[in-house]
């Protein structure tokens, strides 16, 4: 093989698209391709130690392989757009394309600014795993963050493993994601000794890791904390979800999966976000109390609506009710989805290309923010922090800071948007890893699944499959 390739961007790029998608597939979960990492990663490796050794070329080349990556992670997104396609049909191209190259620019600018592809061998590894790292920590925080496809949560299925997170957070996973399926490239490119002594290191590492992992996995599952619930799935598709004639079959729907009979009653029963896509009303309230019965609260996911000086705001909510039918508890859902619940940077756009900001918002509820994450304390329930879907992803800030920590975690989500691909189960790995990471159980209830009950390590105790209407029963 030549030293460098000629018209090295042309040549560069489709390889280097490649060796993205297939290091991309490892988050396609539930399918097994968790080994294609492997394969992709030190293939593109490999290719930059051929490029011209150009700061021009090392960003076409890192930008073609984050493409590649971020577009087969998040090629689900693009169904949301399908529920009301009389509205997005014509962004779903650029949902395929255009977010995942903006997003891809991140790690391409870091490398022409610190161009690691240059060193070969161990010094590449770790030169590379930190621009890495700090291309996944800009996009978790800057312009409102999306930490979506991590590449530390290729480690969730191996659960010793991922409770390094307990301590790293999911970036030190990421870290030893990236030595590790860099591996292959070392093999073949390093000599053998340097080779060697590389993977005797990381052996050592993984082993000691896992050693810890498994020590910790017999420690408190933190399961005794949380109150008795039950916890519906109703599994409504989502196009009748928010269709006013379905309203009265929706909410009998979720009443009668609500109703216990096989044993005592639950301190809490617990809905889906957006449950209730509609407001809370007195009425409505004295209706419920036929199913929470005395002394327990029913929380769910409700669409508020309120006119507040002239002006007309959303919050996507979350409401306890108590047995009176009392609404005694609000939480508004405080980051939002950019695009989805909100257009980012409106006015600002909307000088650029003011036909494009009206065609967005023209299908789009916008939403309002609520004042940030808190503790729940209800009376005789442990204290829990509440997470209303995408909330949930972001490492580290799913507690409200200054507080006393909570017992537990709820997250209500909605993934019907989704349909059956790869989003729910990646968002179900995200639930997880926050529950690792703050070393507290997490409860999931969704719409048309994955719901699950995860303890403090992170094991899945009681699910729901996707697709499927059911109930989880707790205590």
């Amino acid at each position: 093989m030549v030293s460098h390739f000629k018209n090295p961007i042309k040549r560069i790029f489709f390889p280097a698209l490649l060796s993205g998608l297939l290091t991309g597939c490892g988050h396609l979960t539930p399918l097994t391709f968790k080994f294609l990492p492997l394969v992709g990663f030190p293939f593109f490796l490999v290719l930059t130690d051929y490029i011209l050794p150009r700061r021009r070329t090392y960003f076409w080349a890192t930008w073609a392989f984050s493409l590649g990556y971020l577009s087969i992670s998040l090629y689900w997104i693009s169904m949301a757009l399908t529920v009301d396609l009389h509205y997005f049909w014509w962004l779903i191209p650029p949902t395929l394309l255009l977010f995942p190259a903006f997003l891809a620019l991140y790690f391409a600018t870091l490398t022409a600014l610190f161009p690691w592809p240059r060193y070969k061998g161990v010094p590449k590894i770790f030169w590379g795993s930190a621009i890495w790292l700090l291309a996944e920590l800009a996009r978790s925080y800057l312009l409102t963050g999306f930490p979506w496809p991590l590449l530390g949560y290729l480690w969730v299925p191996a659960l010793p493993i991922a409770q390094l997170a307990y301590l790293t957070t999911i970036y030190g996973l990421t870290l030893l994601a990236f030595w590790t399926v860099s591996t292959p490239y070392l093999l073949w490119r390093s000599p053998r000794k340097v080779s060697y002594i590389y993977c005797a290191l990381l052996a050592l590492l993984l082993g000691t890791i896992t050693w810890g992992g498994f020590y910790k996995l017999q420690g408190p599952n933190k399961l005794d904390v949380l109150p008795s619930f039950l916890l519906v799935q109703p599994n409504i598709p989502q196009k009748l979800k928010w269709n006013g004639k379905y309203r009265q079959q929706n909410l009998q729907q979720l009443m009668q999966l609500s109703q216990n009979t096989a044993g005592p009653s639950p301190q809490l029963i617990i809905w889906p976000e957006a449950a209730l896509p509609y407001d809370f009303s007195e009425a409505l309230g004295q209706h419920l109390t036929r199913i929470i019965p005395e002394g327990s609260y029913l929380i769910t996911g409700v669409m508020r609506y309120e006119t507040q000086e002239g002006e007309f705001k959303v919050w996507n909510s979350l409401y306890a009710i108590n047995d009176q039918g009392e609404r005694v508890h609000i939480y508004n859902k405080s980051h939002l989805v950019p695009f989805g619940e909100y257009v980012p940077f409106k006015k600002w756009l909307d000088k650029i290309a003011p036909g494009l900001i009206r065609n967005v918002s023209e299908g789009l509820m916008e939403t309002t923010p609520g004042q940030g994450l808190q503790s729940v304390s209800l009376p005789n329930i442990s204290p829990f922090s509440p997470l209303i879907c995408y909330e949930v992803i972001f490492p580290k800030q799913v507690i409200a800071s200054g507080a006393a920590k909570p017992a537990w975690i709820l997250n209500l989500t909605n993934d019907a948007w989704y349909g059956d691909t790869a989003g729910p189960y990646q968002h179900l790995e995200i639930a997880q890893m926050r529950a690792i990471e703050e070393g507290v159980a997490l409860v999931r209830a969704t719409n048309t699944g994955i719901s699950a009950l995860i303890d403090a390590h992170g094991r899945l105790i009681k699910t729901l499959p996707y697709n499927e209407e059911g109930v989880i029963l707790w205590g």
